[in-house]
């Protein structure tokens, strides 16, 4: 059996199918077995498949013959299909470092307390081009995460992903199939945030590891699902879902709280910003969680003005 199951799950991404399927198949490591999945794609991806799976018969191929509706259904299955001890869900759009996996099947093979192990990531615009490293984008020095670590599972959440998805880009992890399993698998009827919402069932049983090297490949372009999130009540729903599962689950620091009272007034105040007024549902599901919550709105945009004067006075 192979040691590592790669998974890419791919709708309409045939502009950047073959340079991902070419970054799996240039892997340095070896071990592995290459799971196909396409979602009733309509844009010429299938003809890509096609001729991939004639180049390399090895290819596991599986096509549906209507959309799924939700990449983690499709996540599920794949994990279904496998049959090696690791797992790797390359996104279709996204790409890797050749050594991606050289780098990162050690992490899990050498401490067997690990569920999933994530590195850094270059984000690359749709020609490819680099622009940042995911951790440079973060807004603060306590976000960023500049070296390797190896962190307790309800640690990483109670400082990190409790707050927000800091594992922002799926196709920089690894993890053990049978924490997946153990899991729930992912599917859990969410459309923008089951891989957060897997992650942090995952932790709540197993650790984590980081590698602070950019391996993966970030592709963000104008079909990336997150230009949709804050206009669609779908996306809120379950960013309040995973928060009121955070509260319910841990023993959240009240340092912690606090960011979350301030992340879910952010994500009131930029679908506001984008024209896009929250269902009563959300807003109802907002207030219940966040004392004071007008109060709260208020006062995050009075920090962003504050941020924004501060920033017009420096030279």
């Amino acid at each position: 059996m192979p040691k590592v199951s790669i998974i890419v799950p791919n709708y309409n991404h045939a502009p950047f199918l073959e340079q991902r399927l070419e970054s799996i198949l240039f892997q340095t490591f070896q071990d592995y077995e290459l799971i196909l999945l396409d979602d009733c794609s309509t844009d010429g991806s299938l003809d890509i498949i096609h001729r991939y799976k004639n180049k390399c018969p090895q290819i596991r191929v599986f096509l549906n013959d209507r959309n799924s509706g939700s990449p983690f259904k499709q996540w599920d299955f794949g994990v279904r299909q496998a049959g090696g001890d690791y797992i790797w869900v390359a996104e279709s759009d996204d790409g890797a470092a050749a050594n991606f996996l050289d780098e990162m099947v050690p992490i899990l093979e050498k401490n067997s307390h690990i569920g999933l192990a994530h590195c850094d990531a270059l984000i690359i615009n749709d020609k490819g081009q680099s622009m940042a490293s995911l951790s440079d984008n973060y807004s603060s020095s306590e976000e960023r995460k500049t070296t390797d670590y190896i962190n307790n599972g309800k640690a990483e959440i109670e400082n990190r992903l409790c707050v927000s998805n800091t594992i922002n880009n799926a196709s920089g992890v690894i993890f053990r199939k049978t924490s997946y399993i153990n899991a729930g698998f992912s599917d859990f009827g969410m459309r923008y945030c089951g891989d957060w919402f897997l992650y942090l069932r995952m932790l709540l049983a197993t650790d984590i590891g980081y590698k602070a090297s950019p391996l993966n490949l970030f592709r963000i372009h104008a079909g990336s699902s997150f230009h949709r999130y804050y206009a669609d009540n779908h996306y809120l729903e379950e960013v309040m879902r995973i928060y009121h599962f955070v509260m319910q689950h841990l023993s959240v620091p009240p340092t912690a709280k606090k960011k979350i009272y301030g992340e879910i007034s952010r994500h009131f105040c930029v679908a506001l910003k984008r024209g896009f007024i929250p269902s009563k549902q959300v807003v109802y599901s907002m207030r219940e969680m966040v004392p004071f919550f007008e109060l709260c709105v208020l006062k995050f945009i009075r920090d962003l003005i504050m941020k924004k004067y501060v920033r017009g006075l420096l030279p």
